[in-house]
């Protein structure tokens, strides 16, 4: 009898696959449990980690000089429906249908409905103004090839070798196109 017949045959001894067989179930089990917690906390606190994200956010913003304005909206985005997709996974119990009394979210006790998305405003209030768009730099109408000329602003520092044109020209001469 080979090394693996006796593996085999000690494995159906003590009932090996009926024991994974329980095992991947309570692992099954448990994990849909953690997902289930997992919905109801992010479904409860939907609005304090919106609150969070956005004071986050305006500080960034704040320590950044705006200078990342777009991104950090992006990313407030992706949260947001990170907390929903996660919210999702919640149990929901007797949702009323629109034919259903408590349809509009005021059902008896007991009933729940789908929230309303992260950074959505509360009944009752203003919503923020959207931040202002930053207009993109205006196209420059300097040819593309050659020498392209470029106006120094008064805040642009430039290292003295770019004015004086000695810029990555190394010991080439005149003649020598770069060559090296």
């Amino acid at each position: 009898m080979s090394f693996l017949d006796k593996l085999k045959k000690k494995a159906e001894e003590l009932d090996l696959k009926t024991k994974a067989d329980q095992l991947a179930e309570q692992a099954k089990e448990a994990a849909h449990q953690a997902k289930e917690k997992a919905g109801e906390l992010a479904h409860e606190n939907r609005d304090k980690v919106g609150d969070f994200v956005d004071k986050a956010g305006a500080v960034i913003d704040d320590k950044t000089g705006g200078k990342y304005t777009d991104k950090i909206s992006k990313a407030k985005e992706q949260v947001a429906k990170g907390v929903d997709k996660v919210a999702e996974g919640r149990p929901i119990t007797d949702v009323p249908g629109p034919d259903v009394p408590g349809a509009d979210g005021t059902g008896p006790a007991g009933t729940t409905t789908p929230p309303p998305p992260v950074g959505t405003p509360a009944a009752g209030t203003v919503p923020p103004p959207p931040a202002a768009p930053v207009p993109p730099p205006a196209p420059s109408a300097a040819p593309l090839t050659g020498d392209v000329p470029h106006r120094v602003e008064s805040d642009d520092v430039v290292p003295d070798d770019v004015v004086t044109g000695d810029a990555g020209i190394g010991d080439a001469g005149a003649g020598d196109a770069g060559g090296h």
